[in-house]
């Protein structure tokens, strides 16, 4: 199966149909995710644990492959996600690139970089002025 096919099906079972127990289908049991926390890389657990609390906020997860360029074990994705806020019913969009490698047919390393910070902003979750009011807070200082 090509790496955008493994990539495509990830999205949908995991994201889409909330099937985190499939994980292991998809990343290589020793597979990092980075990009998603600065502070730390996650395994497979972590990831789990991390898609369960974004489905508490989020429903109907529909995930788009934008553009998607491949060179040999590397795949890189430009993605576009649109959901609903379980608590609002809005809209919730997010976009963001991921990079990957793959291995015998699994993800063993995995980049990310998304735009959560507008993501929670959306949800209702950050004020909207939150940027403008951290850079005058920094000249505050």
């Amino acid at each position: 199966m090509r790496h955008e096919d493994i990539l495509a099906e990830f999205y949908r079972t995991v994201w889409s149909e909330g099937d985190v127990a499939s994980l292991g289908r998809y990343f290589s049991p020793d597979a990092l995710t980075a990009g998603i926390s600065p502070e730390f890389a996650f395994r497979i657990e972590d990831f789990q644990a991390l898609v369960q609390a974004v489905l508490r906020l989020v429903d109907n997860v529909d995930v788009k492959l934008v553009r998607l360029v491949s060179e040999g074990e590397w795949l890189s994705a430009l993605t576009e996600v649109s959901c609903t806020s379980r608590r609002t019913g809005a809209p919730v969009r997010l976009r963001g690139q991921s990079i990957m490698r793959f291995v015998d047919g699994k993800i063993v390393e995995a980049h990310n970089n998304f735009d959560t910070l507008d993501f929670f902003v959306q949800l209702g979750m950050l004020r909207p002025d939150f940027t403008v009011r951290l850079l005058v807070e920094s000249d505050a200082a």
